[in-house]
């Protein structure tokens, strides 16, 4: 758990200065943009190649790599006047990132059922969502200092440092145990690092094409519209707030903290809202409905210079977007059970995995949409071009 929290923390405090210090070294909207894109991307290659490490290995020392290089990366990253070497340096960290596939994947194996592993799984996102939200305050407030990024890259290197001796300190792996793991995962998949990493790229794509003309498809457009949008918004709202109206970095990570807990507290209200005012809805009306909300609030966030105004904007619309979301669940839902009704088990078993993949599909592109539209037109027009994608989107639910 303290290394969920460590991860969450330094992830937090990090997003809370790379713009910053990205522009400070001679950057642009467009390379924050590219940078954040090029990490999801290496990422997805990242994590798969390192648990293909991790099956044949010994999981803590693979950890205990992969950590090391995080280390370098931050170090290389405090210490460069360079914009290109700060690329080469953030990338280096990304080796990081399948830590917490490999600590997970061993919380399930060995938890005694699946609900279980749930609850636990459940515990630490929450740990690590609190742990992301404290480190964003921290950021911002490290930010407001004239060595602030360096503070914060210290602080990342100290935690990795901590999450190395948590991993050292965890039970070793039977011998016997992790020689049948081995056995068992070469005869069900015998393909080279790259092999595996290319296709766990491709079957975000691939598992999306195969239902593109099915049932599914219209869920799926709607959710990756929904997704791709609050991508571009996330990352232009901190540039916004303090380029436009020129608040402190720390009172930005403030705002960025309290727009994050509006869905949790909107999610209270979701049942409510559902069952008195949208009984016989299986999903599309609530779709049609908060999407409507949300273009208003693109539509003022892209014009008011009034601040409160524009906070106000952004609490509505992360307040509707909890609504879509749950319409969302519930069309799938409604869809995967018509599928199973037809014997067609095999087709909802790529819905749900292709559904929770959606997300990183949106990381891949958001990001670097931001940065061509905050370079080609200002920063404002990521919230007009989100206005537009959601209006495709409203129309989308009703075909």
């Amino acid at each position: 758990m303290a290394n969920i929290w460590t991860d969450a923390f330094s992830l937090g405090t990090y997003l809370a200065i790379q713009p910053k210090h990205v522009i400070q070294l001679g950057g642009t909207f467009f390379t924050v943009g590219l940078l954040k894109s090029l990490i999801a991307l290496l990422a997805i290659f990242s994590k798969a190649s390192v648990v293909h490490i991790s099956n044949k290995n010994n999981k803590q020392n693979v950890m205990v790599w992969c950590l090391l290089f995080s280390v370098l990366g931050n170090v290389l990253s405090a210490a460069t006047s360079s914009v290109l070497l700060y690329f080469v340096a953030r990338l280096i960290c990304v080796a990081s990132i399948p830590v917490q596939a490999i600590l997970k994947s061993e919380i399930t194996k060995h938890s005694k059922d699946t609900d279980e592993s749930s609850k636990v799984l459940m515990n630490l996102e929450t740990i690590g969502t609190v742990g992301f939200m404290v480190g964003r305050v921290i950021g911002g407030y490290s930010g407001d200092y004239v060595r602030g990024n360096e503070y914060v890259y210290m602080s990342m290197i100290g935690n990795i440092l901590i999450s190395i001796v948590l991993v050292k300190s965890l039970p070793e792996e039977d011998s016997k145990q992790t020689k049948d793991s081995k056995k068992s995962k070469d005869a069900q998949k015998n393909m080279n690092i790259i092999e595996e990493a290319w296709q766990e790229m491709s079957s975000l794509f691939t598992d999306l094409s195969m239902l593109a003309s099915s049932q599914y498809k219209d869920v799926f457009a709607i959710k990756l519209f929904v997704e791709y949008v609050s991508v571009i918004n996330f990352n232009a709202l901190g540039t916004t707030l303090n380029a436009e109206y020129r608040l402190p970095m720390a009172t930005i990570g403030y705002c960025i903290v309290f727009n994050m807990t509006v869905p949790i507290v909107a999610s209270w209200f979701v049942g409510t809202v559902r069952s008195r005012y949208y009984a016989e809805d299986s999903g599309y009306l609530r779709v049609r409905h908060f999407t409507t909300v949300i273009v208003a609030t693109y539509a003022i966030s892209s014009v008011t210079s009034d601040l409160p105004v524009f906070i106000l904007a952004i609490t509505m619309n992360s307040a509707a977007k909890s609504f879509i979301d749950s319409a969302l669940d519930d069309l799938l839902h409604l869809k995967i059970e018509a599928d199973q009704s037809k014997g067609k088990r095999n087709r909802t078993t790529i819905a749900l995995k292709c559904f929770n993949n959606i997300n990183t599909i949106a990381q891949l592109i958001g990001p670097l949409t931001s940065g061509i539209l905050s370079c080609m037109f200002s920063i404002r027009s990521n919230f007009l071009a989100c206005a537009l994608f959601m209006i495709l989107t409203n129309r989308l639910s009703k075909t």
